[in-house]
């Protein structure tokens, strides 16, 4: 039959493939979203090696700072002038002893002896007065740079004779007085110095004098200081030569101390327990005056032996630091704070291009793409070791945005999608560029910077259907 030849030559046609209208996994919204959490927390691993190279080759520059400081001198803290007047004290020192190991009164033996302690009386001046003329020096030793300085220091002052009235059977060794200055590097003295003391002149001496208020210094014996009489105002001034590296400060000594200070260096840091009352900087230097009364320093004029330690008098020292514009290094690790926002931004940039590309990207793009990002802060700190900060962004940053750029043609198909991308990457690195710049601001930026980011985000994504994945049509703005 008829109906029976249609049925037969059904039944000889093959089966037609069943077609599957499924998408595949990593069209998942949650899958495709997670594996992109996955692949950032992945990325922190680079990240972290990148911020412990940096951190590496700071301190390879923290110990030729070390190196340099060894053979120039080190940072110098002046501590002083301070008058050092040796005298003894006679203790009467009572001992008792049982006779036969019996107790009572009238079997015990009672001696008494003397014992002569020496001591050491300090003394602080009524006026003191430095000028101090800096002179820096940058010194080199392969890629790394270290400011040093040489310091011409004039001082000038009063000294008042302490009135000191010695118990019977204790003495004041006037013979054995000096004036104490203590210098922490003593390698860094260039030249002899002599102390003008009244109408004769002293030479200063190595070594702390006596007692062990300082650690290390120069001193200059006053023997002759016992014929003045008490309250005698004796005038003092001598000049030092002095080298060091990174700061220079002064102590507070007198009961009012008046420091004047000028250098060519552009970058001062003026620290320590006093700030300066008067200073101005520019591009050829910087002048800067301190006027310091004694009621903030936390000790008095005089004092015996050890009851003012030299921890004390360093706690009140005060001057500047010839800091280094902030170099490549420090500059490099701020940047590296901001590598997860840019893995992020640029993450979520593809994101929304796949969307709108005929291709679907596989979790290994991210992944290299992450990875050219994290070149782009190991670029930057090579380069900046040899080209400065500036141009080392510039080059790092160029080379890593055309790399993901023309990568972005090939995989999204698309001249238009590269030059997105390419823009995009230009935006975040002139963006991190100035914000680095800025540091007062950075903050403030950097809070307007992700505001922005986050408000264009939202505008792009109010129309997407976040369960497929496909931009709806929106609806009019009449419907209900």
């Amino acid at each position: 039959m008829k109906g029976d030849t249609v049925d037969e030559n059904a039944s000889q046609q093959p089966a037609q493939p069943t077609v599957k209208t499924g998408r595949r996994w990593g069209d998942w919204t949650a899958v495709k979203l997670a594996m992109l959490a996955l692949l950032v927390l992945v990325l922190l691993i680079p990240v972290v090696r990148v911020t412990g190279l940096i951190r590496e080759r700071m301190g390879r520059q923290a110990e030729v700072a070390a190196e340099i400081a060894e053979t120039w001198g080190g940072s110098q803290t002046l501590l002083g002038p301070i008058l050092a007047i040796p005298h003894t004290v006679t203790v009467e020192q009572v001992t008792v002893e049982e006779r036969d190991g019996v107790r009572g009164a009238a079997n015990r033996s009672v001696q008494r002896t003397e014992k002569v302690e020496h001591h050491v009386l300090h003394a602080l001046p009524e006026e003191v007065s430095w000028q101090a003329r800096i002179e820096p020096e940058i010194r080199y030793r392969g890629l790394f740079e270290v400011v040093v300085y040489e310091a011409r220091l004039t001082v000038a002052g009063v000294f008042e004779r302490p009135s000191i009235e010695p118990r019977a059977g204790d003495r004041v060794l006037w013979d054995q007085a000096a004036l104490v200055l203590g210098v922490p590097d003593v390698r860094g003295l260039q030249q002899r110095a002599r102390l003008s003391w009244g109408d004769r002149e002293v030479e200063f001496l190595p070594g702390t004098g006596p007692g062990e208020l300082v650690g290390s210094g120069i001193h200059a014996p006053l023997p002759d200081w016992g014929d003045a009489e008490p309250g005698e105002r004796v005038p003092f001034s001598f000049e030092l030569v002095l080298r060091g590296s990174r700061e220079l400060s002064f102590l507070p000594a007198g009961e009012e101390t008046r420091v004047e200070m000028s250098s060519p260096w552009p970058s001062p840091g003026f620290g320590g327990a006093f700030l300066p009352a008067v200073r101005e900087i520019g591009p050829d230097g910087f002048t800067a005056s301190w006027r310091v009364p004694y009621f903030g320093r936390g000790y008095g004029q005089t004092w015996s032996d050890q009851t003012v330690t030299c921890g004390q008098l360093a706690a009140s020292a005060f001057g500047v630091s010839l800091v280094l514009p902030a170099d490549a290094y420090q500059q490099t690790e701020r940047s590296v704070k901001y590598a997860v926002l840019f893995i992020l931004l640029t993450f979520g940039t593809f994101f929304m291009l796949e969307l709108l590309s005929p291709r679907r990207l596989h979790a290994m793009h991210y992944l290299l793409i992450g990875f050219a990002l994290c070149v782009f802060y190991v670029l930057l700190l090579a380069l900046g070791e040899h080209l400065g900060f500036t141009a080392a962004y510039v080059l790092a940053a160029a080379a890593t945005a055309g790399l993901i750029a023309g990568y972005a043609r090939t995989i999204l198909a698309g001249r238009g999608r590269a030059a997105v991308v390419l823009g995009a990457l230009a935006g975040l690195y002139g963006f991190l560029y100035v914000l680095l710049r800025l540091e007062d601001y950075a903050l403030l930026l950097g809070a307007a910077g992700l505001f922005a980011a986050l408000t264009l985000l939202m505008g792009v994504t109010r129309h997407l259907d976040w369960s497929s994945l496909t931009f709806r049509r929106p609806e009019p703005s009449g419907s209900a």
